[in-house]
């Protein structure tokens, strides 16, 4: 019997690799997701990546 259950990984392949990797993957049967750039983002708010700043100048004096 065959599961319909995925497990999910997020996994950092070195660019050298990228190509096999995604022809091993194709190879199995398996699928590539990539997230939206809106996926990431919510993904960076719930991690609390994000940051406030009450003016321009309080951020450039942050990065300065």
């Amino acid at each position: 019997m065959i599961s319909n259950t995925c497990d999910i990984f997020t996994v950092e392949v070195p660019v050298v690799d990228s190509k096999r990797f995604k022809a091993l993957i194709k190879a199995m049967g398996w699928t590539i997701k990539k997230k939206s750039p809106i996926e990431k983002s919510l993904e960076e708010i719930e991690q609390g990546k994000v940051y406030s700043y009450d003016c321009l100048e309080d951020f450039i004096k942050e990065i300065n």
